[in-house]
């Protein structure tokens, strides 16, 4: 019978491929920072019915005029800002939890928005997309946010 040499460093490199495959896994999950200059993002709830897919997001303190709508192929981007809170003589914060400065939310659109009829409403800092499907198409699943 031959003697089987063995690497000593065998068993690290398989707990390396290992952790690896795991590691790849967990990046794969996780969702993409559009944000990273250090910018906020706002929560946002999408639903969908036979008509329309419709998007609400949450941008409190962020006015109209610091809001943009624009899309891209099959790609719907919403990009604002929430101004800086300015200092104040006499104010000592003790804490500073809300988020400012700029943000970026990409969204995949299913093939079936009829892009010409999409509505939306701004108001008590909610925004509120109402993206009609088209009336021949069948249905596809709400929009994705991109990875």
């Amino acid at each position: 019978m031959a003697a089987v040499k063995s690497s000593p460093f065998a068993q690290f490199q398989d707990t390396q491929k290992l952790m690896a495959r795991i590691l790849d896994r967990a990046r794969a999950l996780a969702p993409v920072d559009e944000n990273p200059a250090g910018g906020w993002t706002p929560p946002v709830d999408v639903f969908e019915d036979a008509e329309a897919v419709v998007m609400i997001m949450d941008l409190p303190g962020v006015g109209e005029e610091n809001l943009e709508l624009e899309f891209e192929a099959d790609t719907l981007i919403v990009r604002g800002a929430r101004p800086a809170q300015e200092a104040s003589a006499g104010r000592d914060y003790q804490r500073m939890e809300r988020p400012r400065g700029s943000f970026c939310r990409t969204f995949a659109l299913p093939e079936t928005v009829d892009r010409a009829r999409v509505q939306a409403l701004f108001q008590r800092g909610e925004l509120t997309l109402l993206l009609p499907k088209i009336k021949a198409a069948g249905t596809r699943a709400a929009p994705d946010e991109k990875t």
